[in-house]
């Protein structure tokens, strides 16, 4: 809702499936006291809450890589391991750098020359879980730390295959992204969605904003849709800051132990890296490439499709 191109009407939808139902099962993996709220605006105070922690992982080991290079250590290990024949699970935050490492390990061989397998899938963070015992040899999670994905959803996706050996993490900062700098709280972002120039106002709020007379200048509503999105844009700004500390506090929270893995620093391993980096980011760009030509050449495509491209 916070991100379609019709959010007015999805909320409005929302609001009459919410009235018009009789019972509603809600499930929610980051629900704070906005959720509730939101929830109660339209249930009252019938609302019941089941809370399913993580389940518990004792004598495990989650293996952390800080990679000042986008990650390109633990893509080294990834592909390494799959030109082995092993079967390799990468996890990543970022859509075009999963869909990118996709490409790049087709391209791969196994020892008696058949080609990599690298099937790709975006519904991991939706709750999709993989439950084959023993499938996986290795979880690699990639991540920079000022990602929009909430830490709860990376520590979710690292676990959504259950049964897995070994898991590795790894997280670096992009220099380029500001997400560390703004400040959360929830009556920071609202002046700043009321003080924002209309082109940059979020989908969401767009209809939530008015021009007052008396204090000339914009407001925003209370409404259910705004509460939600400032709650949202608070505990993402709060995850960027804090993000190292609040994965490694959910994992250790789940009996797991945690290890700090140490570079391979041999020059001959430092060229492969850099290498698998540059050929992950030419993946990239090709893809991006790829994505603005079909918007442009695209004479049917509606205002969704041209979002999620």
């Amino acid at each position: 809702m916070s991100s379609s191109t019709n959010a007015w009407e999805s909320e409005n939808t929302m609001r009459d499936v919410l009235r018009s139902v009789r019972h509603v099962l809600a499930m929610d993996a980051f629900a704070n006291k906005s959720t509730l709220a939101f929830l109660k605006i339209y249930r009252g105070e019938d609302i019941h809450i089941i809370d399913n922690r993580y389940q518990p992982r004792v004598g495990e080991t989650v293996e952390f890589i800080y990679d000042s290079n986008s990650g390109a250590e633990a893509m080294r290990i990834g592909y390494d391991l799959l030109k082995q024949g092993k079967r390799v699970a990468f996890v990543s935050t970022g859509a075009m750098m999963a869909r990118a490492l996709v490409e790049k390990a087709s391209k791969l061989s196994k020892p008696d020359n058949s080609p990599v397998r690298a099937p790709y899938t975006n519904t991991v963070e939706a709750g999709i879980s993989f439950e084959v015992t023993g499938h996986f040899d290795i979880v690699i999670a990639i991540t920079n730390i000022a990602t929009p994905v909430h830490v709860e959803a990376l520590a979710q996706m690292l676990y959504r295959i259950h049964d897995c050996s070994r898991r590795i993490v790894s997280i670096f900062y992009q220099k380029n992204s500001n997400e560390l700098f703004r400040p959360p709280g929830h009556e920071n972002i609202r002046a700043e969605l009321e003080n924002a120039w209309p082109n940059n106002l979020p989908t969401a709020i767009k209809g939530h904003r008015e021009w007052d007379n008396n204090t000339i200048s914009y407001k925003i509503d209370e409404s259910p849709a705004v509460i939600t999105f400032i709650e949202v844009e608070h505990q993402k700004r709060l995850s960027a800051r804090f993000f190292i500390e609040k994965l490694c506090s959910l994992i250790a929270s789940t009996g797991a132990s945690l290890q700090l893995i140490k570079m391979d620093e041999n020059r001959e391993v430092i060229g492969n890296r850099k290498r698998i980096r540059n050929e992950v980011r030419v993946e990239t760009l090709v893809i991006k490439e790829t994505d603005f030509n079909a918007v442009a050449t695209s004479r049917n495509l509606s205002l969704e499709e041209a979002e999620v491209l």
